[in-house]
Order: C-alpha cells, then structure tokens, then sequence
C-alpha cells in the first residue's frame, strides 16, 4: 500500500465516522441533519432535474429510522439480482445515500405491499434525496453495470 492510497482511506473513513456521527447526534436531538463531513447548519434536500440531481437547503429536522454500511468487498453488488441492504423500522421521507465504489447501481425499494421503486445511483451517491417510503420496506442494491461491485462502501441513511 503507498502512502497516497493509505491516505485517501484513512480520508474516506474519517468522513464515513462523521457523516454517521452527524446524522445519529444532530437527528436524535431534533438538530440540523447533514450526510456531509460539515454541518452546514441545516440538512440539504436533492430534488431531480433531468438525470442529475440539484441540491437545495431545507430546514427540518429528521430522525434516523434505519441506517446501513455495505462493504463491497464483504458483500459484492451482482449484477444480476439484487442483495437487501436495509429493512426500516419506520415510515420515511429522505435517504442519504453515499457510495464509494465507482459504480453505476440500482436501488430497488421493496415495500411491505409488493410496490416497487427503482432508482439509479451514480458513482458518489447523490447525498440526501426525497425518496420515501412505509415502515417494513426493504431496501436493496445491484450492479447496473456489466461487472459485479466487488469495492467501495455504500451508506443508506433512512430518515423520518
């Protein structure tokens, strides 16, 4: 391992430790929520335009309802059938999704009525969306690309 990679992870977990601290401190206490590695004050909200998504501040405060950290390396994304990252404990109206693998992903929401809801994850993640759904629902991912996700880390962040 050089210096540089060793550097850039000691980076990578350093932001996964406080993104993480974020969301559980601020959004236990009824403060401002943020999935970034600075508390801008209040929690951002992307809304879709086009394929990409624009980020834009919204002041509210929400509470986790169910959080997950998936080691690709541990648990590789397939690309032909999806893996369940996340069963949430209840109803929720944003999810902070981050991901490091440099892939292209689907995110498949299972809820407990058979409805489904299918999303595109970009390399990165798109932070802190509008996505939705009831309490029971399972949250799942697979490769959208041509070859299995087999590094990188992705964090869900269901929010109330």
């Amino acid at each position: 391992m050089n210096v540089k990679t060793s550097r850039s992870s000691v980076a990578l977990a350093l932001w996964l430790f406080v993104s993480l601290a974020l969301i559980h401190t601020h959004g236990a206490h009824g403060a401002s929520v943020s999935v970034f590695s600075k508390d801008i004050g209040a929690p951002v909200r992307a809304t879709q335009v086009g394929s990409g998504f624009a980020v834009q501040p919204e002041v509210s405060n929400r509470k986790p309802v169910g959080t997950a950290v998936n080691d690709y390396a541990t648990t590789p994304a397939p690309t032909g059938s999806f893996i369940s990252i996340l069963t949430v404990s209840d109803d929720f109206h944003q999810l902070g999704i981050f991901d490091s693998s440099g892939s292209v992903l689907t995110l498949k929401l299972l809820q407990p009525d058979a409805a489904v809801s299918l999303y595109t994850i970009e390399p990165g993640g798109p932070g802190l969306t509008p996505i939705g759904a009831p309490s029971g629902t399972i949250l799942s991912v697979k490769s959208a690309g041509a070859a299995n996700v087999t590094s990188g880390l992705l964090i869900l962040n269901a929010l109330k």
